[in-house]
């Protein structure tokens, strides 16, 4: 198991607050390109702000392979935001967000940080997941 971190994570950790500019929602894109990922691999997709609220977010992908799962969560909940989902065919789903993510208000820089990870098998190479996170500002 290794942790990776997309592009937008690694060069965006700090985001813009979207009161500075009289919004309360944050939207936060999400991008990754499976690149030598195996069985159990974090990706660290975005990192949240301290006491925001994910309200809600879609995902696509493309086909990652038989028995290949992926989840949505952080470094403490592995499926906060999304239980793990068959991938194994290109398509895309909306976040149901489960019980556990409901008005849960990330405080913890582990809490904080978006992470897909993958089960089941290893994921396709060169695969592409994208899609986007809405969280609402405040604590």
């Amino acid at each position: 198991m290794a942790d990776k971190e997309s592009t937008p994570y690694s060069t965006r950790k700090t985001l813009v607050d979207a009161r500075d500019y009289g919004g309360n929602d944050l939207l936060i894109k999400l991008n990754w390109t499976v690149a030598s990922d195996a069985n159990g691999d974090r990706i660290f997709m975005a990192e949240l702000p301290a006491n925001c609220q994910v309200v809600d977010g879609a995902i696509s992908w493309d086909a990652l392979g038989a028995a290949t799962t992926m989840a949505i969560g952080d470094k403490t909940s592995g499926t906060r935001y999304l239980a793990a989902t068959a991938v194994t065919t290109a398509g895309r789903t909306a976040f149901p967000i489960p019980r556990a993510g409901m008005n849960y208000r990330p405080a913890t820089a582990d809490t904080r940080v978006l992470c897909v990870t993958w089960g089941g098998a290893t994921p396709t190479n060169g695969a592409v997941i994208e899609g986007w996170v809405r969280v609402q500002l405040g604590g």
